[in-house]
């Protein structure tokens, strides 16, 4: 997180949560995150210096408008006319962390072999909603099948490998270690 974006996104969601809008303005973000970061045409126009602000202001409403939320467009229309337009993917996913913590969402991802019968996301899923107290858990499944058996679980900066490729590289780490 930058400072600048986290003021934004924090910003942004005080914003949102008075108006009961943030799941939709979570769901704008995430769209133009997408649209920012993939660079090209739109992001190009918007940081073009020949194209002077009002004609990046009203592409920015015709583009817009409509398909997002008025307070969305306002947030866009601030980076803009900040010169921070750039930071629309940074400020989404500080949003999205404020969102998260604020609702008690708890996000993973699992990555197994492959193809996990979803009784078994179901267990893993509420052992780590239970054991880290969340609301709400959004899981996102891999399939990797160079870990051989097992699975990976990422939940934010931790990482539980319990693969079979893991526990083959602990043990020949601690081999190499005597």
């Amino acid at each position: 997180m930058s400072q600048i974006s986290e003021r934004y996104a924090e910003a942004f969601y005080e914003a949102a949560a008075a108006k009961g809008l943030q799941d939709a303005c979570l769901t704008d973000l995430i769209g133009l995150a997408e649209v920012f970061s993939a660079g090209g045409d739109v992001l190009g126009f918007f940081v073009n210096p020949s194209t002077t602000l009002r004609e990046k202001q009203n592409m920015m409403c015709e583009v817009f408008r409509g398909q997002t939320e008025d307070l969305t467009l306002n947030l866009l229309r601030l980076l803009l006319e900040k010169g921070r337009i750039t930071e629309v993917p940074a400020v989404c996913d500080d949003y999205q962390v404020i969102y998260d913590s604020r609702k008690n969402v708890l996000r993973m991802t699992i990555t197994t072999a492959f193809e996990a019968e979803p009784d078994l996301i179901d267990k893993i899923v509420e052992k780590f909603r239970t054991q880290y107290g969340a609301d709400e858990v959004k899981v996102e499944t891999t399939i990797d099948p160079d870990i051989i058996g097992g699975a990976i679980i990422v939940i934010g900066d931790t990482m539980y490998d319990e693969s079979v490729r893991g526990k083959l590289q602990a043990l020949q780490a601690e081999i190499n270690a005597d």
